[in-house]
């Protein structure tokens, strides 16, 4: 979600999927923990990396919010089980099997820029986008 909201390679294909998603009546969904990882990634750019001005981390914040109430949010309760049996098989962790276990309750494709997620998600026969 961070790559939407901040300038980073991939962002500008990214906000043109999402836009178009969004846009078509599409829906978009996200596992609730999103939220915060991606406000943790900003408060990064901010105070660790320093790429990203106090009042650009406060835009920032204001952009997330408005694409996260645009979005379906998944609680992470509905696909728990899910989530350990992914992470077991497949040995990866557990913030990683959560979208994956989300795209495959929602019978949905996975929107992911990591190299890795998209190896995981084609193992699991998760089509991706941009993928």
């Amino acid at each position: 979600m961070v790559k939407i909201i901040i300038e980073e390679s991939g962002s500008h294909e990214a906000r043109e999927i999402v836009s178009s998603a969004l846009n078509s009546g599409m829906e978009v969904i996200a596992p609730d923990i999103a939220l915060s990882e991606s406000l943790n990634v900003l408060w990064k750019h901010c105070f660790i990396v320093k790429d990203l001005k106090s009042d650009e981390l406060v835009a920032a914040v204001e952009d997330l919010l408005a694409l996260w109430n645009g979005l379906k949010e998944c609680p992470i309760c509905s696909v728990a089980r899910e989530v350990i049996q992914i992470a077991s098989s497949l040995s990866i962790t557990v913030y990683d099997s959560i979208y994956l276990a989300v795209a495959r309750f929602y019978k949905s494709r996975l929107f992911t820029f990591d190299r890795n997620l998209e190896e995981a998600a084609w193992k699991l026969g998760i089509s991706t986008l941009p993928g």
